[in-house]
């Protein structure tokens, strides 16, 4: 049973979590070994620290139809965790404090048509929330899965009674994932595998893992928190396989604090990329991540992209709508501490791929090149103190939209930091458009997720 796509199971694990902020700890965690074992996705929600009650009041309000809390039957005492499993599927486990409050809450929002009338079986009571939220809960535990599809709810309500009836052994709570996220001191904590992420934009997270390393190896740690119209996290790739987890700690002395030179978002991509690097120490980690290879060839038959990154020594900003091989919507401005490639420039245009060529646009002191549909520029500050590379569609950061969110002065002083768009991403991916129409009430404006490494 797939009910969401990659991207709207990530979002929704960040917009969800955020936005209920609705428990504080609690040292009885027998209801958590309802999750499923194989989730490769935790959340679990704290606001022991947070003044949330009008986030809790919003919530109840939006989704339930509700402001009283203690009518709901869930015990706001303890976290409220969400997952996502191997399957694809995403879901919230919370603990139930009154099984018959819970009970007589649904019912009340039955005769609204707010949700399906309970049934129960085997013990076990189910409802359908929204015509498409399965929620099964016990005396001591509510499993919740969705957006599950009519035909599909049948198949949810099965696993979700065997969940919430499986041992502590079969459970989340004797996965690895489990005990990592318990050790995220932060009121939201976020565990993961990197393949619960967009495909193409796997490989930022995966940069110095060997080059065999597969995407369910390696992890994200990581604390959210949600500042002006940013949604944040501090986080760090890591793996369970020790040789892995070596690798990926190495790469991080390749980034160096962020001095700030590109502080503005382009418009075209949904993905951006901050770092501070030696060239010559990062292409190596480049050259050993499979996707960035692919891309690394695309460009070299073209100019010596190697060459060019080899000569940074700064301030690195990538632009991109996904790191594939099929996708050259890319943009790219960095730093450097020579320009002895521009001597190479004269060779690039005559070796040019067939169906292809470079032109040199004398009057700005920079190149284009263009092979059918693929068109990009590239060159050199007047100063010679800065490269840029842009496709034909995009904006250089030096001219792109100013960013007004909080992350606009974060990103100074961190190691390695990625920015998803939202704005962007909601034009062109309906999920997404439909996710933040839904989480618009509860979240207010969010325009990006910033994802910082210190």
């Amino acid at each position: 049973m797939k009910c969401f796509n990659s991207f709207a199971s990530f979002f929704g694990l960040l917009s969800v979590s955020i936005i209920t902020l609705l428990t504080s700890s609690c040292s009885d965690t027998d209801y958590v070994s309802a999750i499923p074992g194989n989730s490769i996705a935790l959340m679990s929600v704290d606001a022991s620290a947070t003044d949330v009650s009008k986030s809790q009041e919003d919530m109840l309000k939006s989704i339930l139809g509700t402001y009283k809390v203690g009518d709901t039957g869930i015990d706001f005492g303890s976290k409220i965790y969400f997952f996502e499993t191997i399957d694809g599927n995403i879901g919230a486990c919370a603990k139930v404090k009154d099984g018959d409050d819970m009970a007589d809450f649904f019912n009340r929002l039955s005769s609204k048509g707010k949700c399906e009338k309970i049934k129960e079986h085997d013990g076990i009571r189910f409802t359908v929330l929204s015509n498409s939220w399965v929620i099964g809960f016990s005396d001591d535990a509510l499993l919740a899965i969705g957006p599950v599809a009519v035909p599909e709810q049948a198949e949810a309500r099965h696993s979700i009674g065997k969940y919430l009836k499986q041992d502590e052994d079969r459970s989340i709570v004797s996965s690895k994932i489990y005990e990592r996220l318990d050790s995220v001191d932060s009121p939201v904590a976020f565990v993961a595998q990197t393949q619960a992420l967009p495909e193409k934009f796997i490989a930022p997270f995966t940069l110095g893992a060997p080059k065999d390393a597969d995407a369910s190896q390696i992890y994200i740690a990581a604390g959210i928190s949600k500042k002006g119209n940013s949604i944040e996290i501090d986080g760090k790739s890591f793996s369970f396989d020790k040789s892995i987890d070596a690798a990926l700690n190495k790469s991080m002395n390749v980034f160096r604090p962020i001095k700030g030179m590109y502080k503005k978002m382009a418009d075209s991509s949904p993905l951006e990329l901050y770092a501070n690097v030696d060239g010559k120490q990062f292409l190596p980690l480049l050259q050993n991540n499979k996707t960035l290879q692919v891309l690394l060839a695309g460009a070299n038959t073209a100019i010596d992209m190697n060459k060019i990154i080899q000569s940074i020594d700064g301030d690195l900003f990538v632009g991109t709508g996904g790191m594939d091989a099929d996708n050259m919507n890319m943009e790219m401005a960095a730093e450097l501490s020579d320009t002895d490639w521009l001597k190479d420039v004269g060779y690039w245009m005559s070796s040019c791929p067939s169906g292809s060529r470079i032109v040199p646009d004398k009057k700005a002191g920079t190149y284009k090149y263009i092979n059918g549909k693929t068109v990009f520029d590239f060159g050199v500050t007047a100063d010679k103190r800065h490269f840029f590379f842009k496709n034909a569609n995009a904006s250089t950061a030096a001219t792109g939209k100013k960013r007004t969110d909080a992350s606009n002065n974060r990103i100074k002083g961190q190691r390695f930091v990625i920015v998803l768009n939202l704005e962007k991403m909601e034009k062109d991916n309906k999920v997404v458009k439909t996710a933040m129409h839904i989480m618009k009430p509860l979240l207010g404006e969010v325009k990006t997720v910033t994802y910082m490494v210190k």
